[in-house]
């Protein structure tokens, strides 16, 4: 008895320290934060990851809120495959840029990911075009 006490302790435990982080996750301005935060605040990962999921795939979210949608998705990680899900489709949409696909791929060592589906999120930030990569500095050979 004394050890589901200790599990079920445990485990709201992780539960309220993932909610903690993703409140502190600074919120942009933008009319989809709130429906963005709302899914990610929901405790089954499959419903989760699907709401997140149905948010990414719309043309019109801006890049912040890409983006913040990438940083809670970092917090209130689902499955591999829920997650991978989620950032495919964040790749797949049109507002993507080189800064979003730059934040991906810094979570992404830390996202718990399967092998294949790890690779399946590499090649897509590896294929497609980088319009909009930050430009280099140039010298000058004085």
């Amino acid at each position: 008895m004394k050890k589901r006490l200790y599990l079920f302790a445990f485990f709201g435990v992780l539960a309220g320290c993932s909610r903690y982080q993703a409140a502190r996750i600074a919120q942009p301005a933008g009319p989809y934060v709130p429906a963005i935060y709302a899914a990610a605040q929901i405790n089954d990962a499959e419903l989760r990851n699907q709401g997140l999921r149905n948010l990414a795939a719309r043309n019109d979210l801006t890049e912040a809120e890409l983006d913040y949608l990438v940083c809670l998705l970092a917090v209130r990680k689902g499955t591999s495959q829920q997650v991978r899900d989620v950032l495919l489709q964040v790749l797949n949409n049109p507002a993507v840029s080189y800064r979003i696909k730059h934040r991906i791929s810094s979570v992404l060592p830390n996202l718990g990911l399967l092998p294949p589906d790890h690779k399946q999120i590499a090649d897509a930030l590896a294929s497609g075009p980088m319009e909009s990569q930050p430009p280099r500095a140039e010298t000058s050979a004085n």
